[in-house]
């Protein structure tokens, strides 16, 4: 069945035209096939950040903060040591 849906998949003008004419549709179409490709729109936390949280001083979680603030990546091992 997989076959027979890929042989009447819309061609690159249809593609062109969808965008054009429904670019909601044409959204969900991409979103679709990004999703099969692999890719997500989640955002996966390998380790339970309440805990390290906790964990920080007031000066490590305001210095945290800061470099957020400043649109800086922080790593939360510089502050407390993360265990596997």
């Amino acid at each position: 069945m997989l076959d027979k849906a890929m042989k009447i998949a819309p061609d690159q003008n249809a593609i062109r035209t969808m965008a054009q004419d429904k670019p909601i549709e044409w959204a969900r179409f991409v979103q679709i096939f990004a999703s099969l490709a692999g890719y997500s729109t989640k955002t996966e936390v390998k380790k339970d950040i309440s805990i390290i949280l906790q964990t920080m001083t007031n000066q490590q979680l305001d210095d945290a903060i800061s470099k957020i603030e400043r649109g800086e990546i922080i790593d939360l091992e510089e502050y407390v040591e993360i265990k596997p």
